[in-house]
């Protein structure tokens, strides 16, 4: 067939459209975006309850005396009374110390003498 000729005719209308393919696999996942700014600091919240009381702590030391008080009166002798009572401020004697009088007021006795032989009680 030397020279033949092609000839083409009318074309016809379009076929129908085709049932869609299957979804291809995901693609991989791009690089991270920039940080976002930081957000505004938030109101404080409510405080706390109390916690318990700790333990006492140890006692203090003892402070230095202070200065002795002034003289007390002279001794006193109630002559009305049955029994002799006498009043000494700051004699230092306990109740049933026999005491004898040394000139200036009663102190306890010593007898350790003739002259401090001689007791009152």
């Amino acid at each position: 067939m030397a020279n033949s000729t092609i000839r083409l005719g009318i074309s016809g209308p379009t076929g129908p459209t085709g049932p869609a393919g299957a979804t291809g696999p995901a693609g991989p996942a791009g690089p991270a975006g920039p940080a976002g700014a930081k957000g505004a600091t938030g109101p404080a919240g409510p405080a706390g309850p109390a916690g318990p009381a700790g333990p006492a702590g140890p006692a203090g030391a003892t402070g230095p005396a202070g200065p002795a008080g002034p003289a007390g009166p002279a001794a006193e002798v109630d002559t009305t009374a049955s029994k002799t009572v006498i009043t000494q401020a700051g004699h230092g004697l306990t109740f049933g110390t026999i005491v004898m009088h040394n000139g200036t007021g009663f102190v306890a006795a010593k007898a350790d003498s003739i002259a401090n032989a001689e007791v009152v009680g």
